[in-house]
């Protein structure tokens, strides 16, 4: 089933997007789309902000908040598919 949580470049599935929909602060909203629009600018991995993930059957990239904790991979036709968001502060 296709996400209705896409926003052009970004899609939003899994945990992702039931994070993203229950978003319902202004700020967490910002927070969220201000480092989403890091990673899309800066994909390498640096192994300071933005990590390797690796599983058994795929490469996927992690970037630490603050705000929040994001597992996501870029594809090669420019799209950023975000699977998980954790903020840190949630207890």
């Amino acid at each position: 089933m296709e996400s209705d949580y896409n926003a052009g470049f970004v899609r939003f599935v899994g945990d992702a997007e039931e994070y993203y929909a229950n978003l319902t602060s202004t700020a967490g909203v910002t927070g969220l789309w201000e480092q989403i629009l890091y990673i899309a600018e800066n994909p390498a991995v640096d192994y300071e902000v933005v990590f390797e993930f690796p599983t058994e059957d795929d490469l996927f990239k992690i970037v630490y908040g603050p705000p929040f904790t994001i597992l996501f991979k870029n594809l090669i036709n420019g799209e950023l598919v975000v699977y998980t968001i954790i903020d840190p502060g949630f207890a």
